[in-house]
Formats: structure tokens, sequence, C-alpha cells
């Protein structure tokens, strides 16, 4: 069969299921993405254009640092991007089209879809959420239309499926179930990258406890309470470390104004880009002694493309109790859950963990086993069949 993807997001998965995909033997696969889509040659089995554009942080090289200016810009050319992508699923008429992600935002992705649907495709949708992350008015109005013009929705847990089916009355014959797969760390070799080799890179102290907060910045996923519980830990762990690395997709400076009242700018290494390539993710993992996820309490979060990589690297994680985390993160076994926005429970947690070499050891033990467990064939399989169901709907 062939399929048209449209995905301009989370690069690993983007590369790791294409190429699953292509290898299964059962779809024709064209890949319509952005211009963060990366290693050269990987394409060999599948096709890839670039149909998708964005105004990042950085403009040839110099920051962007009107909000405003970004928002505006990028309405315009999420416009652009998501007709030009329908319009090449015209001419290139395949059997279905795969909608993965939000396309940016809930309108392009709603234009998007009207657009296919007034073609006469059958479209196969996977929002990696389970409801907007905004509370602005229209917002679930707005899901309930992509989801009604969905022929089928695919969610990575139980939570997000049955948050999707009861918010907004999906039916539970149109939702697939298909469990986030791992980080395919052999498609970004890490060139047999170890914990002290990664901290030369970085210059962070050796034995120093090292912890991660990795991927977008965004007021959901709670790094303010992580940088709170930053304060306290230092009053015992004095050379400990945060690195925070990924895009701020609406400025920083509330983190750093906040880093700096607590007189933490030397316990913080940050690395704000508009992206970090794929191929320089290994050295954040490897050099980290545990990956926190302190999201705020949101019932909308399906799973974490940073957890699912750092099972993959190793890495045992701290997550709140919420949305599909609850599932991905295996309490006591590949990291530890704690209570959304509290503060004393996260502190608690990171200081257990970094204490008991031992336990953290056992964790990255599991977290190797379970990502093996959940391979991209496994996840091409799944997608393939609800293609076929997708297609079989008279």
């Amino acid at each position: 069969m062939k399929v048209v993807m449209l995905f301009p997001g989370i690069v690993g998965y983007r590369l790791s299921l294409s190429r699953a995909l292509a290898a299964s033997g059962d779809v024709e696969l064209v890949l319509l993405t952005n211009t963060e889509h990366e290693i050269a040659g990987d394409d060999s089995a599948y096709r890839t254009l670039i149909t998708f554009r964005i105004l990042g942080s950085r403009l040839n090289g110099r920051v962007v640092r009107s909000l405003g200016i970004r928002k505006l810009a990028n309405l315009y050319l999420g416009v652009v991007s998501a007709l030009r992508s329908a319009l090449f699923c015209a001419r290139e008429r395949p059997d279905l089209v795969h909608v993965q992600g939000l396309l940016y935002a809930e309108p392009l992705c709603i234009v998007c879809l009207l657009a296919l649907k007034a073609l006469g495709f059958r479209v196969v949708f996977t929002p990696h959420d389970a409801g907007p992350r905004s509370r602005r008015p229209g917002m679930d109005l707005m899901w309930w239309i992509l989801l009604t013009l969905s022929d089928r929705v695919v969610a990575h847990s139980g939570v997000a499926a049955a948050r999707l089916a009861e918010a907004y009355s999906v039916g539970p014959h149109k939702i697939d179930v298909i469990p986030f797969a791992n980080y395919d760390v052999a498609a970004i070799p890490r060139k047999g990258l170890d914990r002290t080799g990664a901290r030369q890179i970085l210059e962070l102290p050796e034995h120093a406890p090292v912890l991660l907060f990795f991927g977008l910045v965004r007021p959901y996923k709670g790094l303010e309470f992580l940088i709170q519980a930053l304060a306290h830990l230092v009053k015992d762990l004095h050379d400990i470390r945060l690195l925070i690395v990924g895009e701020a997709i609406d400025g920083f400076g509330q983190y750093d104004h906040l880093i700096r009242s607590l007189a933490l700018q030397d316990r913080t290494v940050t690395r704000i880009e508009s992206w970090i390539a794929a191929s320089e993710h290994a050295k954040y993992f490897m050099a980290a002694d545990l990956v926190i996820l302190p999201y705020r309490n949101l019932a909308e979060i399906d799973t974490s493309a940073v957890a699912a990589e750092a099972l993959s690297f190793g890495r045992a994680v701290i997550a709140s109790d919420v949305g599909g985390l609850r599932e991905q993160v295996i309490d006591g076994i590949t990291g530890v859950k704690v209570p959304p926005e509290d503060v004393a429970a996260l502190v608690a947690a990171i200081r257990d963990l970094l204490r008991d070499e031992g336990r953290r050891r056992d964790m990255e033990a599991a977290a190797l086993k379970r990502a093996a467990e959940l391979s991209w064939d496994r996840f091409a399989y799944e997608t393939v069949t609800v293609y076929r169901k997708t297609l079989q709907r008279s």
C-alpha cells in the first residue's frame, strides 16, 4: 500500500518509524517533513520531501527575540505547509495519509485534514497527546473536529485512549493503542560513548551527580519545579549539576530569572537552541545520572519521547505520575513516579536514587531491557495493521 506520512516532529521517532515501515515490505512510504529531518542517505528505502517550514528561535544564526514575530511568521508558514502537503497528496494519490502530531498547531492541522478529506483520502491521525495542553476557549472543539475528521486514531497509551474516548466521544472501535517504541540508538551511533567520555565532552565533573531535563521547554513540563528542587539538593549534594537542553518555545526568561534568584547559575548548564541534532543527543543522556520529567498535573499527556529516549540510553527516569507516563515509567523498576507539582517529593526521589547507586544501576539495566522489548519492528507491524483496518472500512 502507498502511504504519505505528514510528520514535522520528534526526529528520532520519525526516522525509526519511517525506516521500519519501509523495511516491512508492506508500505511504499513518502515522508513529508521539515528541514530538521537528518542523516543523509537514511531515506533510501522511502522518499522524503520537505513540505513543512517553521521559524525557530534562530534565523540565519541570529536569535529571534520577538515571540510576536515568530508566531505571526509561523501562522503564515504553517498554513502554507499544510496546504502544500495536501496538494502533494492530491498529485501522489496514496492509499491513505497518516498525520502525525498537530502539524505545529490545532488550527493548522484542521486546515490540513479538511483539505485531505475534501480530496477523498482516508486519514489515520496520531495526536501524540490526549487533549489540548492549552485551556484557551475553543480548544476542545478543535480537538473534537480533528478526531471526527480522522478515520482512525492512534494513541500510545491506554490512559490516552480512554481519555480521548471519554472527552471527545470517540468510539473505542476507532482508537488503536500502540505503545511508544524505543529510541533507536542504532540509528544514531554513539561511537562507544560512555558516562566518562560524555562528561569530558561537556566539561562536567566526572564524579558529580548530574540531572538532565531534555527536550522542548514548555510550561506544562514543569521545569520550574525541578529548578526549585535543585535549590534544596545543593544543600547536601554540593557538586550536583542540572543540564537543561532543548528549545524554549515561549522563551527562557522566566526560568533564567528563577535560576538567578536562587543563585544556581554555577549548578546549571543550559543549552537552549532551536534544534538539537539527533546525533548530539547521546552525549547528554550518557552524561546524566537521572533524567527528570517534572510535568504539571495534566491528563492530556499521552507519552514522552524523552522518556523513551532515556530508556534506550539506559537511564533511570523520575517522572510526574500523570497521563501516559503512568504506563511508560514502571515505578521502582525503570524509574520513580512522584506526585505532580510536589517539589518535596521530587527532592526526596532524586536524593534517594543518587545516594543508592546499586538501585540506580538496577534501574538502568531494566531500562535497557524494556527498551529492547519496545522494538520498532513491532511498532511498524501494529501500524500496518491499523492501515489495513482503515482501508477495509466500508
